[in-house]
């Protein structure tokens, strides 16, 4: 295949707008372009996933299609079990009335363990995260002693298995994360990626 060829094949991002050409003629957002050397269609949506457009991802994040993939096999290869385990632990410290203040935070870290990818956790203290005060960072003290460790180290063991596996990497880094909120998860709360 010619340098020329493959050029023609891949556009440059910079010259591609100077290459295409409305087809109906009309000022204004195009509905149709066409492109001029090569007689080939592209709608809008193409071209901005040609020129690195936020709604594709581009330089700026996951596609939703790749965010989409990554749920389904972070879920079928385990995220099943961490959320149901999250969700019971949340449900027998309903049971005990004492762990009532840390059921909420086990059903925000379940929902997250079922579903991760394009979502982010606000930790408490951050400009956008909530103020827990000191009766926060009691409750967040006497999970760290009762439950945290054991839970994040669980967490930590497993992502370092899959950093080894090498193509378990996004699982692993998100692996870290719940390890981190199994350590402190009063005032940590979970949101979409913007």
């Amino acid at each position: 295949m010619t340098r020329r060829h493959r050029r023609s094949l891949m556009p440059d991002p910079d010259q591609t707008r100077e290459r295409f050409e409305r087809s109906d003629g009309r000022a204004g957002r195009p509905a149709q372009l066409t492109a001029n050397s090569h007689g080939r269609r592209c709608s809008g949506p193409a071209l901005m996933h040609i020129w690195g457009g936020r709604r594709f991802g581009g330089a700026t994040g996951m596609t939703p299609v790749i965010r989409l993939i990554l749920n389904l096999l972070w879920f079928v290869l385990g995220g099943w079990l961490s959320g149901l385990l999250w969700l019971f632990g949340g449900a027998v410290l309903a049971l005990t009335v004492v762990g009532l203040p840390w059921t909420f935070a086990a059903w925000r870290i379940a929902s997250y363990s079922f579903w991760p990818f394009g979502r982010e956790v606000v930790w408490a203290g951050e400009p956008e995260g909530q103020d827990i005060g000191c009766f926060g960072i009691g409750l967040n003290v006497i999970w760290f002693v009762f439950a945290g460790w054991y839970i994040a180290l669980t967490h930590l063991l497993i992502a370092v298995a899959e950093f080894i596996s090498i193509i378990g990497i996004p699982f692993a880094l998100k692996d870290l994360q719940l390890a981190k909120l199994a350590l402190a998860p009063v005032g940590a709360t979970i949101r979409d990626k913007p």
